[in-house]
């Protein structure tokens, strides 16, 4: 998002499944304003997450329905491995191309201490991040969504 957008240039695309197909319940939405979070730290990727802020309501079908989210209060076990389920067009294999077809995949919260070990990330997860994917290294946030 740097430098400053050409918001004119962006579109918000919902129900998309297919990265080059848009099935009729696939809409088009322009962009009002993207807001980053004020906590955003470039070097680090902490609090890396923005909202789109859009000209329209989205109109909600079978096929596009807003996400559900834990609220603040929700508490992660950081000893045992909680699954969830991540998505995305990205890679399906370290290094490779992404995708054109919306994948799909169930991982583990992996806890700080595992994710902070040379082996992984050597220390540089903080307790403001999620550590997702699975020990074998086969599936994880960034071979699916990076």
């Amino acid at each position: 998002f740097f430098p400053p957008r050409k918001l004119n240039k962006w579109k918000a695309v919902v129900g998309l499944h297919h990265l080059y197909i848009h099935w009729p319940f696939s809409k088009e939405y322009d962009i009002k304003d993207i807001i980053i979070h004020s906590g955003y730290e470039f070097g680090t990727f902490e609090n890396d997450v923005a909202l789109f802020r859009l000209l329209q309501f989205v109109k909600y079908n079978d096929y596009v329905q807003p996400i559900c989210l834990p609220d603040s209060a929700h508490f992660l076990n950081d000893n045992s491995k909680n699954p969830c389920y991540i998505s995305g067009w990205g890679s399906t294999k370290e290094e490779g191309k992404g995708q054109h077809i919306l994948q799909e995949a169930q991982v583990d919260i992996i806890p700080l201490q595992i994710c902070n070990s040379y082996d992984w990330y050597g220390g540089t997860v903080s307790l403001k991040m999620v550590c997702a994917g699975s020990e074998s290294g086969h599936v994880d946030s960034c071979q699916v969504n990076c």
